[in-house]
């Protein structure tokens, strides 16, 4: 029998689920993250080693019925290779609801127990291997977290009809106005046009308009925009470099509201994630130099895994007070996949 409860002592909003495994000896966990641009997910055992990964699309603003088969698709990657019959643990950072997630996977497995991550947290475990600190994301969507372990606070991440300055969407968008002001004889030059027409096999302003409007999923077409600046910026596309200088001081902008209202956050560390920070240099530089304008001392940290390692990471600290140097380097051995920053 299925039993739900709420401990906060540890992470927030963790949920239990509980079930009575005889004298079988529970061997796997599973680590889940989902977003924008898509579902990762890593089996791995009690000694922390990577057994399988899986991989999905998008689960964001997609139909209940996407999502399922996004997820039975990450799942069989994970789990069909190994036999796997219980779950000991699975953490999730994803916006489907746990009843969902849960259902899906006790089709293939019993499972112990589930930890929902906030999304912050988890890219924290994962970048730094700590809880506390200050998480900057940009994928495709925004926002920015302070994480104090259970306790977090959000600015930002408002969705694409709003907000979310500095993620994939509003980048993507701003390249697609850039383009649309060209066919009007009212911006400059830029190679993102070129881009933009050979990518979508179109050649003038209604064509374009036709490829956001007439799609099933806008918000992921204007975000795709995103990578297609970021190759224009890579030229030398000065157009393109000062979007993403652009979405770099917005950031940082939502950056200092936390700072000032929480001076403690000061002394924490702040960290970037997020795919979108790795299209063009001028982000991040333009992100720190408007942060050290106000906050000189302050650093900003790359994350050393994505995001989905973070589940692993979680899992150490259960058993582990503290993160060790050779915990680390097993990381990097097991999970080199999943390194931030490629080698």
């Amino acid at each position: 029998m299925i039993a739900f409860t709420t401990n906060h002592s540890f992470f927030y909003q963790i949920s239990h689920y509980c079930y009575k495994a005889g004298e079988r000896c529970v061997e796997y966990c599973l680590s889940l993250d989902g977003g924008g641009t898509k579902l990762a997910g890593v089996l791995f055992d009690k000694q922390y080693n990577l057994i399988a990964s899986g991989r999905g699309q998008s689960i964001n603003y997609v139909k209940q019925e996407e999502i399922l088969e996004t997820i039975h698709k990450c799942l069989d990657e994970c789990l069909f290779s190994q036999d796997v019959q219980v779950l000991n643990r699975v953490y999730i950072t994803m916006p489907a609801s746990a009843d969902l997630v849960l259902k899906v996977l006790q089709e293939r497995v019993e499972v112990a127990e589930i930890v929902h991550l906030n999304e912050g947290l988890m890219s924290l475990l994962a970048g730094l291997q700590c809880m506390q600190g200050v998480v900057v994301l940009a994928g495709t969507g925004s926002g920015v977290f302070q994480i104090d372990h259970e306790d977090w606070r959000h600015i930002g991440g408002w969705g694409n009809l709003l907000g979310d300055e500095g993620s994939a969407c509003f980048i993507g968008r701003e390249g697609i106005n850039a383009v649309l002001r060209e066919y009007e004889h009212r911006g400059e030059r830029t190679v993102i046009r070129d881009l933009v027409e050979q990518e979508w096999s179109c050649s003038n302003k209604q064509e374009l308009l036709d490829c956001v409007y007439q799609t099933d999923k806008p918000r992921n077409k204007i975000a795709s925009v995103s990578i297609l600046v970021a190759r224009a910026a890579l030229s030398g596309d000065e157009h393109a470099i000062r979007i993403f200088e652009q979405a770099g001081a917005l950031l940082a902008l939502q950056t200092k509201v936390i700072l000032e209202q929480m001076p403690a956050t000061r002394s924490t560390p702040i960290m970037i994630a997020g795919s979108v920070w790795k299209g063009c240099e001028g982000m991040l530089s333009s992100f720190r130099n408007e942060l050290n304008a106000q906050y000189p001392t302050i650093e900003v940290q790359v994350p050393l895994f994505e995001p989905v390692v973070g589940g692993v990471v979680a899992q150490y600290l259960q058993g582990n007070a503290q993160i060790t140097p050779e915990f680390i380097s097993h990381l990097s051995q097991q999970y080199s996949k999943y390194l931030y920053i490629s080698s």
